[in-house]
């Protein structure tokens, strides 16, 4: 059975009635006993395995959209610059014979300076405009001359990334997303369970590299988790929020916050909001997480210690107390980052890799 995505929407925005909002609860919630919330989350005879859907449902989880708050502004400034140079042999065949009679150079220089600016529409909707101001030189044998001119002008708008799945009763390993997200359930009902994200040790997470659909997931069944393999994870079950939505009802899930999904009837729909609010030049974070483990977790405990020093004063608590005491001119990576500062310094990464 397939449904148009523009019906289910639409479906899902006239019927929305209310949104949970679970980690603004925490001061509320009383924990429970591991063994009242293993009652609670008891597995109904007959649901799928949660491991059967996890390729499918996680697919488009690791997507990044950057969005900025509402009325916030942000203007930015790209420079680059570009030169081509031709060398063109005029020649003529004739009775066997080469005869040469030209040699022609050109060159052309190409500057081209932009401005963009984000303004926060909403706070899930970024309007864009970027307009390119383009300088060129060319020399040739016949002329040379400047130009300048105006690219293409650039609108648009970054929303929110809509995704939408339909299934059966199944239910997804608790795992985490770098966007924030907002799920509406448009169909069936569907069980969440959210765990900060200090409970990770808890959690008894999966491998990092090869996993069912790109994003690690904790070992443990929720249904029925073994407590006598996973004791730490009746601490993890302590600190559990738990709801169950119906149609039109939606929960707010934080960047980072683990969460499962339990589908509890026969036949579900759900659709996903998802934004990051980082800018778009930022790489994932999960690449310096691979990198540290390539170039940090197997020194020696006291170089270890050391560089957790180093992490915590340029990255952890940096300020702008940090780069202070050098000129500005002179911070480099050490000054705010941007896009063509990000540029660079993939650049420079890449380069060190490859050596």
């Amino acid at each position: 059975m397939k449904f148009p995505l523009q019906t289910v929407l639409a479906a899902t925005i006239a019927t929305l009635t209310g949104i949970v909002a679970l980690p603004a609860m925490a001061q509320q919630s009383t924990p429970a006993s591991a063994d009242a919330a293993r009652d609670a989350l008891a597995k109904k005879e007959g649901e799928g395995d949660q491991s059967a859907l996890l390729q499918q449902t996680l697919t488009a989880v690791d997507k990044q959209y950057s969005l900025i708050r509402r009325k916030q502004l942000s203007v930015t400034y790209d420079l680059s610059y570009s030169y081509i140079g031709e060398e063109r042999i005029v020649t003529d065949l004739a009775n066997g014979s080469t005869t040469l009679f030209n040699i022609e150079n050109t060159s052309s220089h190409s500057v081209t300076n932009t401005f963009s600016v984000d303004y926060g529409l909403l706070d899930n909707l970024t309007g864009n405009v970027t307009m390119p101001f383009i300088s060129r030189y060319s020399d040739n044998n016949l002329s040379n001359g400047a130009s300048n001119s105006l690219g293409d002008l650039a609108l648009g708008a970054r929303d929110a990334l809509v995704s939408i799945w339909i299934g059966n009763r199944t239910r997804i390993a608790a795992h985490y997303d770098v966007p924030d997200n907002i799920a509406v359930v448009a169909a069936g009902r569907r069980r969440f369970t959210l765990f900060p994200p200090e409970q990770l040790q808890n959690l008894y997470i999966g491998p990092l590299d090869f996993t069912p659909a790109g994003q690690s997931v904790s070992m443990v069944d929720l249904a029925q988790p073994d407590l006598a393999r996973f004791p730490l994870f009746a601490e993890a079950l302590a600190h559990a929020q738990s709801a169950e939505l119906g149609p039109g009802d939606a929960i707010f899930i934080p960047s980072m916050w683990w969460h499962h999904i339990e589908a509890l009837d026969p036949f579900n729909v759900l659709v996903n909001y998802w934004w990051r609010q980082s800018p778009d030049y930022m790489d994932t974070p999960t690449n310096a997480l691979m990198m540290a483990f390539l170039t940090l977790r197997d020194l020696p405990p006291a170089q270890r210690k050391a560089w957790q020093e180093i992490f915590r004063h340029y990255i952890f608590e940096a300020d702008e107390q940090t780069a202070a005491h050098i000129p500005e001119h002179a911070r480099n990576v050490l000054a705010p980052l941007d896009d063509a500062g990000a540029r660079m310094l993939r650049a420079q990464i890449l380069k060190k890799m490859n050596r």
